[in-house]
C-alpha cells in the first residue's frame, strides 16, 4: 500500500477514534484493516470526486457579482445536478460551467437578470393590488334590501392618449440621458441600474426621477397592452426609429 494512502488511513482511524470516543481501547480492538481500507477507499473516492462540486459560495466564480445563484438557477433554469450536503447545495462544476458558457453566448449578465426578474415581480404585486378587490373571510349580515349596486363598465382612455404619453417618457429620456442609469429589457419593460459601489456619488435628485421614469414608462406600456393587447416597442440605442407602437 502506497505510504500517502496509509497516512491517510491513519487520519481516519484518528478522527474515527475520537468521533467514536475510542481512544483509550487498543489499536487492535478499534478497527478491523477490512474496515479500515473500506474507509479508505471511500475516503480517496471522496478525494477523487471533491473537485467535481462547488459550494454555494463558489459559484460567484462562474456568475460574477452574483452572490446568491443557487436558489436562483434551481427556481427559474430548473437547474438539477446538484446534491444536499447537509444544510448545503453542492453543484456539479461541469454542469455549473456548460450553464455559464450558455448565459455568456445568449449576452446576459446572471446577476441583473435576477434584479430584473425581481423588479418584475414586485411591479406585477404592486399591480394586481391595485386592480384586485381583496376578500375578506369575516362573518357578515346583509341588509334585505341590499342588490343592483353595481359599477358601470370603466372608461377607458384613448390609445393616443397612452401613445403620447410614452413620447413624452422618450423625450424625457434624451433629456437627462437616462440611458446611463435605466435598461429597457425585451423594449417594454425598464430597470434602474443599481451598483452600490458608486451609489454614494450618484445624483440622488436625479436617481429619484429615474425611479419615477421606470414606473411611469411600466405603466403605460402595461395601460397600453390592456388596451391594444401589444406591448410598446422601445429602443434606447438606436438614433432612429426609437418607438415603434
Amino acid at each position: 500500500m502506497k505510504p500517502t494512502v496509509l497516512s491517510e488511513i491513519k487520519d481516519i482511524k484518528l478522527i474515527l477514534g475520537k468521533l467514536l470516543e475510542l481512544s483509550d481501547l487498543a489499536t487492535d480492538s478499534k478497527f478491523s484493516m477490512q474496515k479500515v481500507e473500506s474507509a479508505a477507499k471511500s475516503f480517496l473516492k471522496f478525494q477523487s470526486e471533491r473537485g467535481q462540486w462547488i459550494a454555494e459560495d463558489s459559484l460567484e466564480k462562474y456568475f460574477k457579482g452574483c452572490w446568491s445563484a443557487g436558489k436562483f438557477i434551481r427556481e427559474h433554469f430548473g437547474f438539477n445536478d446538484w446534491i444536499k450536503y447537509s444544510y448545503s447545495y453542492l453543484y456539479n462544476r461541469k454542469s455549473i460551467e456548460r450553464l455559464a458558457d450558455e448565459l455568456k453566448k445568449r449576452n446576459v449578465d446572471l446577476q441583473r437578470y435576477t434584479e430584473y426578474v425581481a423588479s418584475q415581480a414586485l411591479f406585477q404585486k404592486k399591480m394586481d393590488e391595485f386592480f384586485e378587490k381583496k376578500k375578506g373571510r369575516y362573518a357578515y349580515l346583509l341588509p334585505d334590501d341590499l342588490a343592483d349596486i353595481q359599477t358601470t363598465d370603466v372608461p377607458k382612455p384613448d390609445v393616443k392618449l397612452v401613445q403620447d404619453d410614452i413620447t413624452e417618457l422618450r423625450k424625457e429620456f434624451d433629456e437627462f440621458k437616462m440611458i446611463e442609469f435605466i435598461d429597457v429589457y425585451k423594449g417594454h419593460y425598464a430597470v434602474l441600474k443599481t451598483d452600490y459601489s458608486f451609489y454614494k456619488y450618484r445624483d440622488s435628485e436625479l436617481i429619484d426621477r429615474c425611479k419615477k421614469w421606470c414606473h411611469n414608462f411600466n405603466y403605460a406600456n402595461e395601460a397600453l397592452k390592456l388596451l391594444t393587447n401589444r406591448n410598446v416597442k422601445f429602443n434606447p440605442i438606436k438614433d432612429e426609429d426609437m418607438l415603434e407602437l
